[in-house]
């Protein structure tokens, strides 16, 4: 087959129509780019995990030997035969362990994703290439030896989910090569964190300051669930939703029963709080909080010592550089998570970076 479009629709058809198991179709043209830059060997194997468009990339664009070619299937039914039919070996993934490839090349299932790199790792003497959901990069196993990332956004497939091609040097690299959606890139040393996709300056901007090594932002989240209430009149206030920027008021609070006081998280404390989701770069609102409340499950706090040290670090929370630098490394998910804070420099270091 001749890697074309018409080929190419006949091969996504299958995918998404015919075959069983895993079938959300992958476009080979992400691979290409990176696959470009490399230089085959006649001696070099490949393992291909459950996405045959990939075999058929291997086969008709970079003429690869199909005897080289190993399968890694769910569908030992229309996949097998179809693989098999183009001289490719297939077998199940309990077979793996005990061999060894030069490259392996993947997209699995986003909730496969830590299992199957993990025996890709295992079994890979040189390269992996991996296309994954984004929030996944946020692991700091994600990054080692990470090679190449570039964000494909949310258009590379039919969910609307951000997605990532991400490649491993498994002999090791100190630097990563980064290509962002509008076509610039950039070389990041020591990789902390994957940017998003048009992100370039900010992202740079983050990289220098994490590179700093300052201790970053505690935060907590509300232990309790709204269903695990108990309700009372004259109850602890709790938080459940910080509500709107420009809003004072907080949008959603339930009055708990006091015996549920050691679950009302930041009670009699001063603090700053936000809501655990808020868009993607972004913290969301931010608000002062006293100690007669509490946080409930969706709200996050950073407990200060007062109201004055509560106001002054929202407005660091709210100060350009801050946002740039939230631009920078919340990138792949809508949550506020305690390792975007961790990369934040806490308050009293604001002098050494700002």
């Amino acid at each position: 087959m001749k890697y074309n479009n018409k080929n190419k629709e006949l091969v996504k058809f299958f995918v998404k129509e015919r075959v069983n198991g895993h079938n959300n179709y992958t476009n080979p043209d992400i691979f290409t780019g990176r696959l470009a830059s490399e230089v085959f060997r006649k001696s070099d194997t490949f393992c291909v995990m459950f996405n045959i468009e990939i075999v058929f990339l291997l086969l008709s664009k970079y003429n690869i030997n199909p005897s080289k070619i190993t399968f890694v299937g769910d569908d030992a039914d229309k996949k097998k035969k179809w693989v098999e039919y183009q001289g490719v070996k297939y077998i199940n993934r309990e077979k793996l362990n005990n061999m060894k490839f030069t490259y392996t090349l993947m997209n699995p299932a986003f909730d496969k994703t830590a299992e199957c790199f993990a025996q890709a790792k295992s079994i890979t003497t040189e390269k992996v290439l991996i296309v994954c959901q984004s929030s996944h990069m946020e692991r700091k196993q994600m990054l080692n030896n990470l090679e190449y990332y570039e964000a494909l956004g949310d258009k590379a497939f039919d969910e609307q989910i951000m997605t990532s091609l991400a490649v491993y040097d498994m002999n090791g690299c100190d630097e990563t090569n980064i290509k962002f959606k509008d076509g610039a890139k950039t070389v990041i040393k020591n990789i902390t964190a994957v940017p998003g996709e048009d992100n370039k300056d900010d992202y740079e901007f983050a990289c220098k300051v994490i590179n700093k090594c300052l201790q970053g932002i505690e935060v907590n989240y509300g232990a309790l669930e709204s269903p695990k209430v108990k309700q009372s009149e004259d109850g602890i206030p709790l938080i459940f939703n910080v509500g709107s920027v420009g809003d004072d008021s907080f949008s959603k609070i339930l009055f708990i029963d006091k015996e549920q006081q050691k679950y009302a998280t930041g009670y009699e404390k001063h603090k700053v709080v936000f809501n655990k989701n808020a868009s993607i770069g972004n913290i969301g609102a931010i608000k002062y909080a006293g100690p007669e409340y509490g946080t409930g499950h969706n709200t996050m706090s950073i407990i200060t010592d007062s109201k004055e040290t509560a106001l002054k670090y929202i407005d660091y929370l709210q100060s350009d550089k801050v946002k740039s630098l939230v631009r920078g490394i919340k990138t792949g998910a809508i949550v506020n998570k305690k390792d975007i804070f961790k990369l934040i420099p806490i308050l009293e270091h604001k002098d050494k970076w700002i």
